[in-house]
């Protein structure tokens, strides 16, 4: 499983809203099962929201939070050998 995070922008200023797709990767030979997906922000950012995906968490940070961030699925979502899913989210700064 490979985890790459893509940003909207280079840089940002304060006030701008960040979009950030997180592109999770299944190259193995076995479905893999996916109960939690976590990220840290950059420094100055906070979450927003989550949605535009094609992953479906359960549930999501708190609208403000900063620092690590999880997303959860429960029942535990699955990724097919050779698949890909994104997850995109937002973020304040």
């Amino acid at each position: 499983m490979t985890l790459v995070k893509t940003a909207n922008l280079v840089m940002y200023a304060t006030g701008d809203t960040a979009v950030f797709t997180m592109t999770l990767s299944n190259s193995g030979n076995v479905t893999a099962s996916i109960t939690s997906i976590q990220d840290s922000l950059p420094a100055g950012f906070t979450y927003v929201s989550t949605g535009g995906g094609t992953l479906a968490p359960t549930s999501s940070p708190a609208n403000g939070s900063s620092g690590t961030v999880t997303w959860s699925f429960s029942p535990a979502t699955t990724l097919a050998p050779n698949a890909s899913a994104t997850l995109v989210f937002r973020s304040k700064v």
